[in-house]
């Protein structure tokens, strides 16, 4: 009874309400108190407990995040406690589990505290993310966020093409995207309008992929300007070539002098 300084481990005993200092003691726990009061004759004692609460971990998932469709990022996970090591749990697909992995963890292993994330997913999207760091008796969850950015089809019209007027020259526009099947289209005939058919198609019809351009109705040497037009559902790119239309000069050999 009556410890002071270095020896009063949890506070000074000798005053009648001292401070319990639980700065050094890992919760949950309890430990008996007993006062004594003495008179001078007689010592009275009398026992009681304290209960010593766990405090949540710290806990910080970082972010918000940003990524391109089909690329990764690394998450940047904090969580500490002051007595007791912590372990770390994500939710990456904002399934409500956490510490997924192998193939049912979408995004990528959710038990580490510095995951990546891989964005194998459709962009434009966004959803939230969930880090959870428990001690030996409690959990603390911190959310933040991850859009995940659409990235543009690549296209690519071929050419430059060269044609003699008069005949047919076969396109071979392509275009990849690995999450959309994109919508595509050709201006053939440089008026600004896209997918013409029939009779509005004055080179060609402009809704196959590999459309044949006609130079039937060129008799002169002339340079036309092509465009491949991509639509992903969200943005569209266009990528533009030229076709050469090369008039033949007849040849002098076939004409006779009289």
């Amino acid at each position: 009874f009556g410890e002071t300084g270095s020896e009063a481990l949890y506070g000074d005993e000798n005053v009648r309400n001292p401070v319990f200092d639980a700065s050094t003691l890992d919760g949950p726990s309890m430990l008996p108190l007993v006062l004594a009061v003495s008179d001078g004759t007689t010592t009275v004692t009398d026992e009681t407990m304290i209960t010593i609460n766990n405090v949540e971990p710290t806990v910080d998932a970082g972010g918000p995040y940003t990524v391109d469709e089909g690329s990764t990022v690394e998450l940047t996970g904090i969580g500490s406690d002051a007595f007791d090591d912590v372990t770390f749990a994500w939710d990456l697909d904002d399934d409500a589990i956490f510490g997924e992995s192998g193939s049912n963890a979408l995004y990528g292993d959710e038990n580490l505290q510095n995951p990546v994330f891989n964005a194998n997913i459709d962009g434009p999207d966004s959803f939230n993310i969930h880090l959870s760091v428990s001690d030996e008796a409690t959990s603390a969850v911190s959310t933040t966020s991850i859009t995940i950015n659409n990235v543009l089809p690549s296209v690519d019209p071929g050419g430059p093409y060269e044609v003699a007027a008069g005949l047919t020259v076969t396109l071979s526009g392509s275009f990849n995207d690995p999450f959309d099947t994109p919508t595509f289209a050709w201006d053939l005939d440089d008026d600004g309008i896209f997918g013409e058919t029939g009779s509005a198609a004055e080179f060609g019809d402009e809704d196959i992929l590999n459309a044949v351009f006609d130079a039937s109705g060129i008799v002169t040497t002339t340079v036309r300007t092509i465009v491949l037009q991509v639509n992903d559902g969200t943005e569209t790119v266009e990528a533009e070539t030229d076709v050469t239309i090369s008039a033949e000069m007849p040849d002098s050999s076939l004409f006779l002098l009289y």
